[in-house]
């Protein structure tokens, strides 16, 4: 399985998806500010969910299902 990036947005609530960008591979960042993954390579952003709001990505990124049991986290597709 791809590695991922997951993130604490709330207490108990996680988000997962892939960590680098579709345009071209590179990694992404979480601008907690805007609550987007963003590319500093050529400007693409994301939201939350994955879904391209900058080209010049055009696809979304995969998200990955999270569940919280006690103190572990799963990740799943």
């Amino acid at each position: 399985m791809d590695r991922k990036e997951f993130l604490s947005i709330a207490t108990g609530s996680y988000i997962a998806v892939q960590q680098s960008c579709t345009h071209e591979s590179y990694p992404l960042i979480y601008q907690s500010s805007e609550r987007q993954f963003f590319c500093n390579n050529h400007g693409s952003a994301f939201s939350e969910a994955g879904v391209v709001k900058n080209s010049p990505a055009n696809r979304n990124l995969t998200v990955y299902q999270t569940t919280l049991t006690g103190t572990s986290l799963r990740i799943f597709s």
